[in-house]
């Protein structure tokens, strides 16, 4: 299972990085839902497949998975140098 995750996150986090590098301020909340909805939908098909999952129970994964780590990276981002 934890190598299920951890495949999903790697294919997904580097788009999801280079999407959120082209938004703009303006609209930068908006587009960052998109693109965590778009990834946790991804995130979702790779775990259901994978770890032979129904679609909702893969889908809250994801979505749980995707807020945790927004949430965290939202909290560690102004301790970066």
């Amino acid at each position: 299972a934890l190598l299920a995750l951890l495949l999903a996150s790697t294919l997904t986090h580097p788009l999801a990085w280079w999407c959120s590098g082209q938004l703009g301020h303006t609209y930068y909340l908006q587009g960052l839902a998109i693109i965590e909805l778009a990834v946790s939908l991804l995130e979702a098909l790779i775990l259901g497949v994978i770890m032979r999952l129904a679609i909702a129970e893969a889908l809250l994964l994801a979505l749980i998975l995707n807020l945790a780590s927004l949430l965290l990276g939202t909290l560690l981002w102004p301790l970066l140098p």
